[in-house]
Parts: C-alpha cells; sequence; structure tokens
C-alpha cells in the first residue's frame, strides 16, 4: 500500500513538471491528487486496523483495485471534470 501512494505521489510530481512544458497536463492533477488521498485515507484505516486476517485482505485488494477500475474505464469522464474544475477556479 505504501508503495502504491508512493508511486502516485512520484507520478503526481513528474505530473507537475511536465505541466511547465505542456499546460493541459494540469488536467492529470486531479484525478491523482483525490486518487493519492483516497489511497492516504486507506493506509491510515490499515494501520489503524492491523489486522492479519485473510478476509480483511481481500477487501483491502478490492478497496485498492476498484478505484483504478473505474477511473481507467472513465478516463474522458475525469478529464471532463477536471478540465471543468480548472476552468472554475481559474475564472
Amino acid at each position: 500500500m505504501s508503495i502504491l501512494i508512493f508511486t502516485i505521489l512520484i507520478v503526481i510530481i513528474g505530473v507537475f513538471i511536465w505541466s511547465f512544458f505542456n499546460p493541459y497536463a494540469q488536467v492529470l492533477l486531479i484525478p491523482l491528487g483525490i486518487l493519492s488521498i483516497y489511497y492516504a485515507f486507506l493506509f491510515g484505516f490499515c494501520k489503524l486496523v492491523n489486522s492479519n486476517s485473510r478476509y480483511f485482505e481481500y477487501i483491502m485488494i478490492f478497496l485498492i483495485v476498484i478505484p483504478l477500475i473505474s477511473v481507467s474505464y472513465s478516463y474522458d469522464r475525469f478529464v471532463t471534470l477536471s478540465i471543468d474544475m480548472l476552468n472554475y477556479f481559474t475564472h
């Protein structure tokens, strides 16, 4: 879980640097930020509970995979939402 959070944070830093060269790259920061916050909360919950049961591990795998699948299937909607949010905050 911590590797996943670290990877998303590295991607956010990469997209932030890329946004200096391509202004449309800022659109990717919003979905990545939402994912990183979700996984940080999930990581905190795992540390708080600290259960070693198989049932709990399967639930955590499910909670890790579902947001990634939903973002990949509805990528266009996330991009549209991100563009709308950026336009709202900049104008």
